[in-house]
């Protein structure tokens, strides 16, 4: 595991040879951070594509890490955002699905007396 020492020099590095530094942090975080998506999402191919997006997050804005506290903190903090993110467009998306077939059964009263008769 990467210490915050490390991690501040993982982002020092990042100028110099930025593909082994993202190498060794997906190396380091990457199955934790895969664990920590599907827990959070409760599907494996969503934690898979969640963790492929915490990690393009995280190579977008490494610069920003301080380096106060401890890598795996910050990037612990991008995961749960991710994956919260996730679950609130899946949420919307669910009522969204269902003011549409809301809306089909109000336009057609054919269906809606068919299912008023189940």
């Amino acid at each position: 595991m990467v210490s915050t020492l490390e991690g501040r020099d993982l982002v020092n590095r990042v100028s110099v040879n930025s593909e082994s530094v993202f190498d060794e942090i997906i190396e380091a975080y990457g199955n934790k951070i895969l664990k920590l998506c599907f827990v959070q999402l409760g599907n494996k191919e969503e934690a898979e594509d969640a963790t492929q997006e915490v990690f393009i997050k995280v190579f977008k804005n490494i610069k920003s890490y301080n380096g106060d506290a401890n890598i795996y903190t910050w990037i612990y903090k991008i995961t749960i955002n991710t994956c919260f993110d996730i679950l609130k467009k899946k949420k919307k998306n669910s009522y969204d699905d269902i003011s549409l077939y809301i809306d089909f059964i109000k336009d057609n009263k054919e269906t809606e007396d068919i299912i008023l008769k189940i």
